[in-house]
Formats: structure tokens, C-alpha cells, sequence
């Protein structure tokens, strides 16, 4: 048997200047965990694992600000598209509650905030968790397994877009969400064959309701219920074709069913639904219902061959699929709430890993991977604020290569890792809206490095020091798959330190440590709302921290 249990604290590191008694700071943490595993061995045959876990955090905002586009004096106008949604900078103006944000509104610290929606500083998130695992042995070649899993989990949150006082885009939000899984496996091995068959199932129901919010018509509210059903089943085979190369193949099918319904309120751009329902008048409400399926087979093959002992090569191929959906937050109304497509990927890959000498330990891979239909979040265009919308890029490339080393002498160590990247959108579809070709998809990255020496001294009475620094890099990327200057992310650098003195004869240790050592501020989400003449910024919530830690093993 297995218990943890852990309370983490942190003061916050911004102020809500206009809130007059604000109940937390921006940056705010506390939570609360645990878990407990149990592991039985009921007979000489059976083994059964239970675990459950538990989480429950009260937190402060995230910090975010904004920042004024320049060149842009027209916020708030808009025009109608076809699609349902909006465009800027041509058509009839809509008055923005407060009007326009301006340099002035935003706080000279970017880490406080200017909102007036005090309720949007407290964040909390819970969940619940357990899990029960039983192993089989049937006989000395077959195994049967049986994996079966249930979740909760609910959070509030939301975000005042611009943080400023005028508040006339504020999106209190919250939700839950209970998943339920269950897979069977049957594994073998008879000689040179080894496999592993399984059915697997998967349902979550899920629900978002976001509001009151506070744009054009204070008061709108949104509310947005998901259940999903996935079925699938896979087989995978394994043959050692000698004592240096296998052979190794699976192929899985999947089946999605999506059901999700919409209730919008009292937004005064709506258009009729499809169905006739609603007259897309402000105070009107309707409910929008949609429902859709896919199915897919999947597939992969490698081949192994061992150079040495300690060292091997591989080629693999594969295919991957990731299912369709829903956009999260549909606020432009019934005809924004449409399915996107699943997402294909062909991966190939070359690759070596193991010892090539007494004092490496390496893995090196190179891919190249193809995607069909690559689901491509982003803010569009629209008079609701932040919405949602998920674009399908016709194809998609990833050219990429990934390192890990790690260098032993003595007691010293250097562990490293590179990895590149160069990703970017070849086609889009007729009418896709904001991703263009060349663009390249959010949140990846050129390159990313990270290297962390360590020296390890051990002391005649057996106790050990333990000296290490870790250093990540970076490069910059896009928040969003809609490329321009608005959304680019720049470049970062972290610095971390530990100094760790282990006493082996009465089994405790200390550790004085830093993390994020200089401070680094960086963005981890940008989000261009031009149609309202600003970029949302969420700023990183971890900052320079340095302290002592004690641990005694009993």
C-alpha cells in the first residue's frame, strides 16, 4: 500500500487595483492532494491494483493584460459574413459598452490587473479519481487483464479580456466533466510471437456555462453540453525474426460519437437557427442541438535490429487519428456551433537508442509526419469576443528530429536534449476562415533545448552531496495558428539550481534550490481580438523561487 498526500501554498505576485477588497491576488496558489494505491497479490494467478486520488484547489487569476494594436481606431465594427460570423474593419459600428480600450486603461505592472469583476479572481478546480487494474495469469504463455477507470472533475474560472475597467468583455465561466473507461486485454507469448489484443470504451459527459458576461448585452449567458462515446479494438504482434531483429505490427479500429447542444441567450447577432428555432432577436433563446460519428483504422509496423548488446536501430511506420469535435466556445452563435473534422496523421520515423559506449546513453530520432484535416483552434473574427473556432488545414507537414544524451564520468553527469521542429500548413480547404498556407500551426516551437550538468560527491561515511543546474530554451512560436505579430510568442530561457545533501544513516535529506532563477517573464497564450482593437495576453504564473526542503524517510 501506497498513501501520499500534499498541500502546496504560494502568495500572489499582482494586485486587482480596482477591486476594494479583493479575496486573492493574482498568481494566487493552494491545493490539496492525495492518493492511495493498493496492490493485492490474491493468488499465485491473480494480482489486483486500486488506486484513487483526490485534488481540490483555490486559486487567484492567471496573469494576463493586454496590449493596444496599433493602427487600429475602430474597434467594434464589424461586418456580416456568410459563415455566420463577423469581419473587421467594414461595416455598421457597434457601440462597445465603456468604448474602446486605450493605453491608459492597462496597468503599468502587467502582472496587476484593472478588471471591476471581482468575481473573476477566484479559480478553483477539483477532481476525483479511482481505478482498478486485474492481471490474470492464464497459463505460462497467456495473460488476461482487465482495466476499468472513473473521473470527476468541475472548475470555475474566466478571464476579463482586456482587464480593463470598462469590462465590456468578461467571461466568468465554469464546468464538469465525468468520464468512465474500460479496456480487456488478452496477452501472450508462444516462442518467437509475442501480442496484445484489447477492447476499449470510453464515455464522458460534459457540460460549460459561462456567464453572466458582459459584452453589448450585459447579462448574456452560454451553455454548452458534450457526451462522447468511443469504441475501439486493437491487436498488436510482436516476432523476433532472429536473435537481432524483430518484427513488429498492430492495427487498431475506432468509432466516435459526438453529441453536443447549445443554449444561447440573449446575443443580439444571432442568426435563425438552421431549424427554423429562435428569431435571433436580443432576449430571444434557443437550443441548438448537433450530433455527429466517425470511425477510422489505424495501423503501425517497425522493425528493431540490435547492432550490439547495448545498442539497436529501428525504422516505423504509422498511422494516427485524432476524432472530430465541437468548438468549446461557440459565442457567435448557432452558426459557429459546427463539427469539425478528425485529424490523420502518416508518421515515419528512423531512429538508434541505447549505450554506444561505456559512459552514453543516447536516442536519436528523425520524422517526418503528414497530416490530413489538422484541427487548428483559434479567436475569430467576431463581435462576441473570444470565440472559438476550429479550422481544418487540408494538409499539414512536420519535419523534425529529437536527441537525448546523457554523458557519465565519475560522478559527473550531463544530461541533454535537443529537438526540432519545422512544421507548416500546405493546403487549406475552400472557405477556411484565418489559417492561411505557410502559416504554422500554435504553440510549436522551432527548437527546444535543455541541458543539466550534475556532480554527485560521495562521502567517506556513505552520505552524498548532490550539485545540479538545468537549463531550457525555447525559440518562439505562434499562440495561434493565425500567424502575425499579435500572436507570436518570443523566445525564453529558464535557469534552475539544486544543491541536496543526503544523510544515509538516519535516511533524510536537504535541499537548498532556485527555480526560474532570473526571473524570466514570458507569454504563454496570445489571442488577437483586431475586432476589438487588442491582444489578450496570459502571462506565466511561475516566478523566481527559492527555498530550503527537508524530506525523512520512515
Amino acid at each position: 500500500m501506497s498513501v501520499t498526500g500534499n498541500i502546496t501554498r504560494r502568495d500572489g505576485f499582482g494586485k486587482a487595483l480596482n477591486i476594494v477588497e479583493p479575496t486573492r491576488e493574482i498568481g494566487e496558489l493552494f491545493e490539496a492532494s492525495g492518493r492511495v494505491a493498493i496492490d493485492w497479490k490474491a493468488s499465485d494467478r491473480l494480482s489486483l491494483m486500486w488506486t484513487a486520488d483526490a485534488v481540490q484547489g483555490e486559486n487567484g487569476q492567471s496573469p494576463s493584460t493586454a496590449e493596444i494594436i496599433p493602427g487600429l481606431d475602430r474597434p467594434g465594427v464589424f461586418a456580416e459574413t456568410g459563415l455566420g460570423f463577423f469581419t473587421d474593419p467594414i461595416g455598421p459600428a457597434v457601440d462597445l459598452p465603456g468604448g474602446p480600450i486605450s493605453a491608459g486603461d492597462i496597468t503599468a505592472d502587467p502582472d496587476d490587473t484593472n478588471t471591476a469583476e471581482g468575481n473573476l479572481l477566484n479559480q478553483s478546480n477539483s477532481g476525483f479519481g479511482t481505478s482498478l487494474t486485474a492481471d490474470f495469469l492464464i497459463d505460462d504463455n497467456l495473460s488476461f487483464k482487465i482495466l476499468g477507470s472513473y473521473r470527476y472533475s468541475d472548475y470555475t474560472g474566466g478571464l476579463d479580456d482586456e482587464t480593463a475597467f470598462q469590462d465590456f468583455q468578461s467571461f466568468p465561466e465554469e464546468g464538469e466533466a465525468d468520464q468512465f473507461s474500460f479496456e480487456a486485454q488478452l496477452n501472450g507469448e508462444y516462442g518467437k510471437f509475442d501480442f496484445v489484443t484489447a477492447f476499449y470504451y470510453f464515455r464522458e459527459e460534459g457540460d460549460t456555462f459561462s456567464g453572466p458576461n458582459t459584452f453589448i448585452t450585459p447579462g448574456d449567458t452560454f451553455d454548452i453540453n458534450q457526451t462522447t462515446n468511443s469504441y475501439a479494438g486493437f491487436a498488436h504482434v510482436g516476432y523476433q525474426v532472429t536473435d537481432r531483429l524483430k518484427l513488429a505490427g498492430g492495427i487498431r479500429y475506432t468509432y466516435d460519437k459526438k453529441s453536443a447542444d447549445a443554449l444561447f441567450t440573449n446575443f443580439p447577432w444571432f442568426l435563425p437557427a438552421p431549424d427554423g428555432t429562435g428569431d435571433g432577436n436580443p432576449g430571444s433563446a434557443q437550443r441548438v442541438f448537433r450530433s455527429e460519428n466517425w470511425n477510422e483504422v489505424t495501423w503501425d509496423a517497425s522493425a528493431t535490429f540490435d547492432l550490439t548488446d547495448n545498442l539497436n536501430v529501428y525504422y516505423a511506420e504509422s498511422k494516427g487519428y485524432q476524432s472530430g469535435g465541437f468548438p468549446p466556445r461557440p459565442f457567435g452563435g448557432p452558426n459557429t456551433f459546427v463539427d469539425f473534422d478528425p485529424t490523420i496523421a502518416r508518421n515515419h520515423e528512423l531512429g538508434f537508442k541505447g549505450r554506444p559506449f561505456d559512459f552514453m546513453q543516447s536516442s536519436v530520432a528523425v520524422f517526418f509526419t503528414e497530416y490530413t484535416d489538422l484541427a487548428l483552434p483559434f479567436s475569430s473574427p467576431s463581435p462576441a469576443g473570444f470565440v472559438t473556432i476550429t479550422a481544418n488545414a487540408g494538409k499539414s507537414e512536420a519535419l523534425g528530429f529529437e536527441f537525448e544524451n546523457t554523458l557519465q564520468f565519475g560522478g559527473f553527469s550531463l544530461q541533454t536534449s535537443v529537438g526540432y521542429l519545422d512544421s507548416e500548413i500546405k493546403r487549406i480547404e475552400p472557405g477556411t476562415v484565418g489559417v492561411a498556407v505557410g502559416d504554422t500551426p500554435s504553440l510549436t516551437p522551432e527548437w527546444t533545448v535543455n541541458v543539466g550538468p550534475q556532480y554527485q560527491y560521495f562521502m567517506g561515511n556513505g552520505d552524498l552531496i548532490t550539485m545540479r543546474a538545468d537549463y531550457s530554451y525555447r525559440s518562439s512560436m505562434f499562440g495561434q495558428s493565425v500567424n502575425n505579430e499579435q500572436n507570436k510568442l518570443d523566445a525564453r530561457d529558464l535557469v534552475n539550481f539544486s544543491i541536496r545533501y543526503e544523510n544515509a544513516a538516519n535516511n533524510w535529506s536537504a535541499t537548498i534550490y532556485g527555480d526560474n532563477v532570473f526571473n524570466e517573464q514570458y507569454d504563454v497564450g496570445r489571442l488577437d481580438q483586431a475586432f476589438s482593437g487588442f491582444t489578450e495576453i496570459i502571462r506565466n504564473n511561475d516566478r523566481s523561487e527559492f527555498g530550503v526542503k527537508f524530506s525523512k524517510r520512515f
